[in-house]
């Protein structure tokens, strides 16, 4: 069985012949097990492969995707740049010496002051470059499950361009201009999917962070109101271009409230499943009937500080529990940071995959 008959077959509820696995990383939690195991650095996938990974990710859409679209930085402040979308960011970096990372911060929303979208322009999807997409499909496609991403693709893509208060009041007092820049996000990423669908993709991947730590950002009925009959109508598009397209849907921290609205519109693969704000053992035996759950392994405490013990228990026991019967696909919860455990960790973790997930299972 390879790579992408196994994830298929686990979508489909049945036990393939182990679990399959994928993780998330910084770039610079890559580039350290990279070097570590010599791989040639012109293939993305290289890592992926080597690692055993069973799925590999062409993302696209909004957002600074690093080593994807160009930055115009700014000449009077070197570090803040702008995107193609007119998003303004701040490069930060955190850590210090071997252990030391960067990342992104907004600084400048192109909409903060302004609700007339007659007077601004969205990037046009049909001029996104997919030669990735193409490369990966050719490459890899027989044997690995591939993803097309465009995650942050309503909800989270409207706050980016409009700033998250602003945006929030939007929801509530200005719902004419809401419904009109949700629309516009979405044609955007709907069309851009469209054409990674017809290219090969096994899984398309959206998603918008509903959840923070303890509840929603949104009420559970703003998001029937606003981004369910949107998901709805996308998850419909895409099936027209592939009957069988496997649908993702991305969320960080707490929205089981939700869960039930996904399963009614025909979601596959629900991702993360942040194991912090909600218990994946509880989780998949309330909906894995319908849901394959992509992810469960906390990136918050265990993958970047915990002990070798501790990241060896933390796979078992999501493949004790959420393993059986199929529809699990092991998973750091979210990308994983540099620090002095990181890398250990990582190796811990496949480790741990490779001795206690095949089926059936002893753990």
């Amino acid at each position: 069985m390879n790579s992408k008959e196994r994830v298929l077959t686990a979508i489909g509820h049945k036990e393939p012949d182990r679990i399959p696995r994928f993780i998330f990383l910084t770039p610079e939690v890559s580039d350290s097990l990279s070097n570590i195991l010599g791989l040639d650095s012109s293939d993305s996938y290289a890592l992926d492969v080597e690692l055993g990974n069973d799925m590999l990710l062409c993302y696209r859409g909004i957002g600074d995707i690093p080593g994807v679209y160009k930055r115009k930085y700014d000449e009077k402040v070197p570090n803040e740049f702008y995107d193609r979308w007119g998003i303004k960011y701040r490069e930060v970096n955190y850590g210090k010496d071997k252990f030391r990372g960067k990342y992104t911060e907004m600084v400048k929303h192109p909409l903060a002051d302004n609700t007339d979208l007659d007077k601004y322009r969205i990037p046009n999807p049909s001029e996104e470059d997919l030669t990735a997409m193409a490369d990966l499909v050719e490459k890899y496609g027989h044997d690995y499950a591939i993803i097309a991403g465009v995650a942050c693709t309503i909800f989270e893509a409207s706050w980016y361009l409009r700033g998250l208060e602003n945006f929030m009041m939007d929801l509530k007092h200005n719902r004419d201009f809401a419904n009109e820049l949700m629309d516009m996000v979405m044609q955007y990423h709907l069309e851009v999917a469209r054409k990674m669908i017809a290219m090969g993709a096994d899984i398309v991947w959206v998603g918008d962070d509903v959840g923070m730590q303890s509840g929603m950002y949104i009420s559970p009925q703003d998001f029937r109101d606003f981004l369910k009959p949107r998901y709805a109508h996308m998850f419909n598009e895409f099936r027209k271009i592939k009957k069988d397209i496997k649908i993702a849907y991305h969320s960080d921290g707490y929205m089981e409230p939700v869960i039930p609205d996904f399963i009614e519109i025909g979601l596959d693969i629900l991702n993360p499943v942040q194991p912090s704000c909600m218990n994946p053992y509880e989780i998949k035996k309330k909906y894995g009937k319908n849901l394959t759950f992509w992810g469960t392994i906390d990136v918050q405490k265990v993958m970047p500080f915990g002990t070798t013990a501790e990241v060896i228990g933390e796979v078992k026991e999501r493949i004790r529990t959420v393993g059986p019967d199929g529809g699990f696909i092991l998973c750091s919860a979210h990308c994983i940071q540099p620090s002095d455990r990181a890398v250990d960790n990582i190796f811990a973790y496949y480790w741990a995959a490779n001795k206690y997930s095949n089926y059936p299972l002893s753990v």
